[in-house]
């Protein structure tokens, strides 16, 4: 870091050449180490075309930042309130005994609706008992 400082960007930590002072190479040094970051690096296709480095993360945690979860919070309870609601509406699961019961089958298909003004003598009326054959 310390030679491309110097040699691109004329940079020296030193304000003069020659013999350095103890002192002042730990304050130089110190100076330095703040102004650059080390991170850990990986080269991607390190000898083929279009050859970089990406940085790769570990190690160091992020600092926690609360974040207010009020409308989360809020989202949350609308789509409970939803499927609680369209699971009430979709009644009740058919069970392997209720495969017979008609009032079952006639809610699960919507059929109630049409036939709650036709009183229950015309609807008993209408239905023929199967004939058993022996």
């Amino acid at each position: 870091m310390r030679w491309h400082w110097r040699k691109v960007h004329g940079w020296s930590p030193y304000g003069r050449g020659g013999y350095v002072l103890r002192a002042q190479r730990i304050q130089s040094e110190a100076e330095l180490r703040q102004s650059y970051t080390v991170v850990t690096c990986q080269q991607i296709f390190p000898s083929r075309k279009s050859s970089h480095y990406i940085h790769v993360r570990g190690g160091e945690r992020e600092p926690h930042i609360p974040v207010s979860t009020d409308q989360v919070d809020l989202a949350i309870e609308a789509v409970q309130k939803a499927v609680e609601q369209a699971q009430a509406r979709a009644g009740p699961i058919v069970e392997a005994d209720d495969i017979r019961d008609a009032n079952l089958w006639l809610r699960m298909t919507g059929w109630t609706r049409y036939l709650q003004d036709i009183p229950f003598s015309a609807l008993y009326a209408s239905v023929e008992t199967p004939v058993t054959r022996q």
